[in-house]
């Protein structure tokens, strides 16, 4: 039996728990340091993926879901989860960089 290969769905759910442990240190950074503008821009960027992943219906399930629709287009898929393993490796780069 083949194993199941990640869907977009899958990396966007990954990507939003990096985010919201970027938060999390961050809030704890700032209690130690004072305030930060990073935080806001963090939280700006997560209901900008939030707001994108929706319009796409990346998060849909069945024939809607991103997945389904792209199931014929390998390439623009392959290249959509590249990207979004790039914004999570960036992301995590980031909760290391605290």
């Amino acid at each position: 039996m083949e194993p199941r290969k990640a869907s977009i769905a899958d990396r966007i759910h990954s990507c939003l728990e990096s985010f919201n442990t970027l938060t999390r240190t961050l809030k704890v950074h700032i209690k130690e340091h004072g305030e930060d503008l990073s935080l806001l821009a963090v939280e700006d960027q997560i209901g900008r993926f939030r707001l994108w992943a929706g319009n796409i219906g990346a998060l849909q399930e069945g024939r809607s879901s991103l997945d389904y629709r792209l199931r014929d287009a390998q390439f623009v898929a392959e290249n959509v989860l590249r990207l979004l393993d790039s914004l999570q490796k960036s992301v995590i780069g980031g909760i290391h960089f605290i």
